[in-house]
C-alpha cells in the first residue's frame, strides 16, 4: 500500500469516524429528548390521574351530600304532613266547638 492509499483509507477512517460520532450524538440527543418527553408525559399522566382522583372524590362527596339532603328533605316532609294533620284535626275540632256555640246560643234565644 502506498502512502497515499494509507492515508486515502485513515481519511476514509476519519470521515467514517466522524460521520458515525455524529450520528451517535444525534442518537444520544433524540433519546434524551425522548426520555424528557417520556417523563413529561408520565408527570401529565400522574397529573391527569390525580385530577381524575380529585373529581372522583369531589363526586363522592356532592353524592353524599344529596343522599343527606334527600333524607332531610324526607323528614321535613314527613314532620310537615305530620302538622297538617295536627292541623286539619284542630279544625275540625274547632267546627265541631263553633257548631256546639252556635247551637247553644240559638237555643238560648228561643
Amino acid at each position: 500500500m502506498t502512502p497515499e492509499q494509507i492515508d486515502s483509507k485513515f481519511a476514509d477512517h476519519d470521515r467514517w469516524f466522524a460521520e458515525t460520532s455524529q450520528i451517535v450524538t444525534a442518537n444520544i440527543e433524540a433519546i434524551e429528548r425522548l426520555t424528557g418527553q417520556t417523563v413529561t408525559l408520565s408527570a401529565d399522566i400522574r397529573e391527569t390521574r390525580a385530577i381524575a382522583d380529585s373529581n372522583a372524590r369531589v363526586i363522592q362527596s356532592l353524592c353524599q351530600l344529596a343522599a343527606e339532603d334527600r333524607e332531610e328533605r324526607q323528614a321535613i316532609l314527613a314532620r310537615t304532613a305530620e302538622m297538617q294533620a295536627e292541623i286539619r284535626g284542630l279544625q275540625v275540632e274547632n267546627r265541631r266547638i263553633l257548631d256546639i256555640l252556635l247551637n247553644q246560643q240559638q237555643t238560648d234565644q228561643e
